[in-house]
């Protein structure tokens, strides 16, 4: 995966229960390439996942992950389509949702702290609307940076 260096990234992420490379990464891979993006940190990767061996129920199947990233840190300046951005890639996963019946996560991550992130919906039969996933991801990216205690 290429290091993104915007501090906010919007990450999609899914589970797929076949390999990807069958389908679904040269569509992804047409798709990142066939847009105008307002940002150059956009990016498409899936990779296997490891076997759970601690299970009771016997070998499971394989299990592939998925994930899409753009950078967000161009929405504090004010440029470009981000929303656009956003809607498109939406609606590429809704697809990919209705295709396999997998929810797909969207969140906000951050650079700094690879270990936290911010939900922002999941791509399911009931999927907020574009509006409000572009205002909660604007909400979060434009809140202040302070240390998590003084949140509270």
């Amino acid at each position: 995966m290429p290091a993104l260096t915007d501090e906010c990234v919007l990450n999609i992420d899914g589970l797929l229960s076949f390999d990807p490379a069958a389908s679904l990464r040269q569509r992804a891979q047409q798709f990142v390439s066939s847009r105008s993006w307002s940002t150059k940190e956009v990016f498409y990767g899936d990779q296997a996942e490891p076997a759970d061996e601690d299970t009771d129920t016997g070998p499971q199947e394989p299990l592939w992950s998925f994930c899409f990233c753009l950078g967000l840190d161009h929405i504090l300046a004010g440029k470009g389509d981000w929303r656009g951005d956003i809607g498109s890639l939406v609606d590429f996963v809704q697809q990919v949702y209705v295709e396999t019946g997998q929810e797909i996560l969207v969140e906000v991550r951050y650079r700094s702290k690879p270990w936290y992130s911010d939900h922002i919906t999941y791509v399911d039969d009931s999927t907020a609307d574009l509006g409000t996933i572009c205002s909660m991801v604007e909400r979060v990216v434009k809140r202040p940076a302070k240390p998590w205690w003084r949140f509270w």
